[in-house]
C-alpha cells in the first residue's frame, strides 16, 4: 500500500514538471511570436515566418482548442478552463469573439509582415535570389536533370538557414 503511495507522488510530481514545461513553453512562442522580428538572423525570421503564419491558420482553422493547454490541465489534474495557461491564452484561441484575440490576430499580422520585410531586405536574402537567378540563366543549369538542378539550388538559398549568417 505504502509503495503504491510512493508511486502516485511521483507520478504526480512528474506531471507537474511536465505541465511546468508545457507552461513555459506556451510562454516561449509567445516571447518569441513578439520578438523574433526584431533579430537580424535570416534563419530566425524565416523560422518566426513560418510560425506566425502557422499560428494564424492554427487560430482561422481550429475550433478554438490549444493540445498543449489540455494536456497540461490533464497532468495537474484540473479542469481545462481552471488552468493558468488557459486562462491567460484562451482569450487568443477563441479567435472570433473578443477585442483582444483581434488584437492578438493584428500584432502577429504585424510582427509576421516585419519578418518578411526585414528578410526580403537583407543582405543574405538577396545574395540568395541573385546566385539562384545566375544559376537559372546558365543555358548548362537547364540541361541537368532535374535532381541536380534542384541540388545546386538548394546550395544557393543554405546560407539563410545559418544562424551566424547575419546583416
Amino acid at each position: 500500500m505504502e509503495e503504491n503511495k510512493n508511486e502516485n507522488e511521483n507520478i504526480n510530481i512528474q506531471n507537474i514538471y511536465l505541465a511546468n514545461f508545457i507552461y513555459f513553453f506556451h510562454i516561449l512562442v509567445i516571447l518569441f511570436v513578439i520578438f523574433g522580428p526584431f533579430s537580424n538572423i535570416p534563419s530566425i525570421l524565416i523560422i518566426h515566418i513560418a510560425f506566425s503564419f502557422s499560428l494564424l491558420v492554427h487560430w482561422i482553422a481550429n475550433n478554438s482548442a490549444c493540445s498543449l493547454t489540455y494536456f497540461e490541465s490533464q497532468l495537474r489534474g484540473i479542469d481545462v478552463k481552471d488552468s493558468f495557461t488557459y486562462q491567460f491564452i484562451s482569450p487568443v484561441y477563441d479567435m472570433s469573439k473578443t477585442d483582444w484575440s483581434r488584437i492578438c490576430y493584428i500584432i502577429t499580422i504585424i510582427v509576421l509582415c516585419i519578418s518578411i520585410y526585414k528578410l526580403w531586405n537583407s543582405k543574405a536574402f538577396s545574395n540568395s535570389l541573385n546566385c539562384y537567378k545566375n544559376l537559372s540563366n546558365d543555358p548548362k543549369f537547364n540541361t541537368l536533370p532535374f535532381y541536380q538542378r534542384f541540388k545546386m539550388s538548394i546550395l544557393c538559398f543554405i546560407d539563410l538557414f545559418k544562424i551566424n549568417s547575419h546583416d
